[in-house]
């Protein structure tokens, strides 16, 4: 605050001792349009019947601004200081100091103001009669917005207040309180970051305009910065993780903390993202993230556990004609495993299976040839809690007959081929396909429920290919287990 208070009054006081400044403003004059005038005088008096909101204001400011500008330095400024203005073109001004700005003409108008950067003075006239000056700020984020107003004359009662265009008023801008000090008046505004307007008018205009172009005002405007940004935003973090991300207030430095202790900082980028590097932290460690701005406003902290890293590669097979076996990949510094299961991809999910270090459940007990959905998380026990990791992504499977296992094919006779297999809990049957070369197309040659298939009709030394499966019969229907491993075999 000390600082802008030390800007605020180097260009007040840069205005009133300037004496030789040539001042390039426009020699013509444009009546203010409708009855803006009014308008504004009309906000300029509802200021003047707000209470005051003296909490939120830093005092200190506002009395150190009246401590420098007395001793009348600026009464002693008249207008043989300035230049004439009918004297003055683009090719004779100079300004050596770059504080000032100069009003341009027609600035009536919330859509024709002037721009007036923080830390800039504006310098301008109230000509003719009932002249309205709009000058356009623009705050960038929420903060305290300070406006100072002086003149040079006697011949100048000057007005102006902060308001939004249009006149709208909410809470976006609130007036908080003013200070007169010999002459210069501050008044200071709790903003939200937005565009706002300073307008001016010279309250001595009752019936006629005793201004010449000698008399002048000027106008400066400070921000200072004295909300502290928002919470960050935080991303999920787990033990595997190097980085930290979320969002914050943009180009605010955000802080990663375990209790008191640092353990990384990054600045987030002018959209607010954040990516904090950290070294690896064990599931179930608390993490606390803030933000502080530019003028040290710190945020609120942002509270996330390191969770267990999610389980990866999960998949989901029929193990029987009643059973899935679900899999997953270890995940380091887990105490054990949750399965859950739903008859829907986004169905209701219940738990169904717990594991310790094995990273497999057989879910047994289910209908062959309806399709489940199983989804999976780790957990680590800290104390007696559980920390969890999140889940994997949904994996499904039906169950169906296993496919028979030791199927061969052997010469049985000159003309015959035996194949035999074993037998498949749960199935009702067994088909059997053959056909003359491994990649050709197979036919269906038997329908059983042994365990053997004697093939007879052969031709000897010719070399036959056979494939079989189980099938359940659910009602009507043929549930298949999958394909046996091709068996060859010749008469």
């Amino acid at each position: 605050m000390r600082g802008e208070v030390d800007v605020l009054n180097k260009g007040i006081l840069s205005l009133v001792t300037v004496g030789l400044l040539a001042l390039p403003l426009s020699g013509g004059t444009v009546k203010a349009e409708g009855n803006g005038y009014e308008l504004l005088k009309k906000s300029i008096e509802r200021q003047a019947e707000t209470s005051l909101q003296k909490s939120y204001v830093d005092f200190p400011t506002f009395n150190q601004l009246g401590t420098e500008v007395k001793n009348d330095q600026f009464s002693s400024v008249n207008s043989n200081n300035f230049n004439k203005m009918d004297t003055l073109n683009s090719t004779n001004f100079s300004i050596e100091d770059e504080e000032f700005l100069f009003e341009s003409e027609i600035n009536d108008d919330f859509d024709f103001a002037d721009n007036l950067p923080f830390g800039k003075i504006i310098v301008g006239q109230s000509l003719p009669l009932y002249d309205i000056d709009f000058h356009k700020i623009v705050v960038p984020n929420d903060g305290i917005v300070y406006v100072s107003g002086t003149t040079n004359s006697n011949a100048i009662e000057l007005l102006f207040v902060v308001v939004q265009k249009d006149f709208v008023e909410n809470d976006s801008l609130v007036y908080l309180d003013s200070l007169d000090a010999d002459g210069v008046e501050t008044q200071a505004y709790q903003a939200k970051a937005g565009t706002y307007y300073v307008g001016v008018i010279d309250n001595d205009n009752d019936y006629y305009d005793d201004n010449t172009e000698d008399d002048l005002y000027a106008i400066y405007a400070e921000f200072e910065d004295n909300v502290a940004p928002n919470r960050p935003s935080v991303n999920s973090v787990d033990n595997n993780d190097l980085v930290v991300t979320g969002k914050a207030e943009p180009n605010s430095t955000v802080t990663v903390k375990v209790g008191t202790t640092q353990i990384g900082t990054a600045k987030a980028t002018s959209t607010g993202v954040f990516s904090v590097n950290i070294p690896v932290q064990k599931a179930g460690t608390n993490l606390s993230v803030s933000a502080k701005d530019s003028t040290g406003n710190v945020s609120s902290s942002a509270s996330v556990t390191v969770v267990l890293a999610v389980p990866s590669s999960p998949k989901a097979a029929s193990a029987s004609y009643s059973s899935i076996k679900t899999s997953w990949t270890a995940v380091s510094g887990a105490s054990g495993y949750e399965v859950y299961r739903a008859t829907s991809s986004t169905g209701t999910y219940s738990l169904v299976g717990k594991t310790t270090t094995a990273t497999s459940f057989t879910n047994t007990g289910l209908s062959t040839n309806k399709v489940y959905y199983y989804k999976i998380k780790a957990y680590r026990l800290v104390g007696t809690t559980k920390v969890y990791s999140g889940y994997t992504t949904v994996v499904s499977a039906k169950p169906i007959p296993s496919v028979p296992t030791n199927f061969k094919a052997a010469r049985y006779s000159s003309t015959s081929i035996k194949t035999t297999w074993s037998a498949v809990t749960g199935a009702s049957g067994y088909e059997m396909y053959r056909a003359t070369s491994s990649t050709g197309t197979y036919s269906l040659i038997k329908n059983t429920t042994s365990l053997y298939y004697t093939n007879t009709g052969l031709t000897t030394g010719r070399t036959y290919y056979y494939k079989a499966r189980a099938y359940r019969l659910i009602g009507t229907v043929k549930v298949y287990s999958g394909w046996t491993a091709v068996s060859s075999a010749r008469p």
